[in-house]
C-alpha cells in the first residue's frame, strides 16, 4: 500500500482524538495533527515515526 499524508484538525478534541489515535495505531501513513494546545493531547505523538 502506498503511504499517504493525512492532516487531522482538532486532534485534541473528542472526535479528532479518536481519529488520530486510531490512525497512529492502525496505519503507517504520515500524519499531521493540528491542535491549539499540544499539552491537551491524550496520547504520545512520538509513539511512532511520521506523526
Amino acid at each position: 500500500m502506498t503511504s499517504k499524508r493525512i492532516f487531522v484538525t482538532g486532534a485534541s478534541g473528542c472526535i479528532g482524538h479518536y481519529i488520530a489515535e486510531t490512525l497512529i495505531q492502525e496505519t503507517e501513513h504520515e500524519l499531521f495533527l493540528m491542535v491549539r494546545n499540544p499539552d491537551k493531547l491524550k496520547f504520545d505523538v512520538h509513539a511512532r515515526p511520521g506523526v
